[in-house]
């Protein structure tokens, strides 16, 4: 039967391993970690939880009214039904949530998660263009003559949520660096 060891930093416990995966440390007993609180717990990913949130909102908005019809002839269209009827770069509007929250869900080390920021910004970067893309198509379209379709809500959701998902994106993983001096004081004082 395989022993359950903990890792000294991130206190993961593993069966059968001797080394973190994540940390590269050696696994140590559960016994010799009880009671020591002199390892500092890691540190939270800033960020992280902001970023979840615009990804979900931006995947939800995939499926809300993109465009709606201004004489109520037609029904309105989501992000999803524009992709299936040829607007196959509106999938990356998509895509790029779905692939930030995958990250976020698979890494737990802020290190890594600054590391893969940049990454994950230009997914979102790239994810926001294809979604102005087809607003400026729809609305030339519109423009023309050719359509009586105008961007619905899902749409400002859809730019809203990635705005927001790469501009925390850019900051996820960095550590929240302040003095006491920020606080109003120094050490020892009331």
């Amino acid at each position: 039967m395989a022993k359950t060891r903990i890792c000294p930093f991130c206190r993961e416990s593993f069966e059968g391993e001797t080394r973190c995966p994540d940390h590269d440390l050696e696994l140590v007993p559960p016994e010799s970690l009880e009671g020591d609180e002199g390892a500092p717990p890691p540190p939270p990913a800033r960020g992280r939880v902001g970023l979840m949130l615009a990804a979900i909102v931006a995947c939800v908005a995939f499926f809300l009214p993109f465009f709606v019809d201004e004489e109520g002839l037609r029904p309105p269209v989501s992000a999803l039904g524009v992709a299936l009827a040829g607007g196959e770069s509106l999938w990356v509007a998509f895509l790029a949530p779905v692939v930030i929250l995958g990250a976020l869900f698979s890494i737990h080390d802020a290190k890594v998660l600054g590391r893969v920021r940049v990454a994950l910004f230009f997914a979102t970067v790239i994810g926001l263009a294809s979604v102005l893309v087809a607003l400026r198509r729809g609305v030339e379209l519109a423009a023309g003559g050719g359509s009586t379709l105008t961007p619905g809500a899902g749409a400002y959701v859809l730019v809203a949520a990635l705005t927001a998902m790469g501009i925390l994106s850019l900051g996820l993983g960095r550590a929240l660096r302040f003095s006491t001096r920020d606080l109003g004081g120094r050490r020892g004082s009331k």
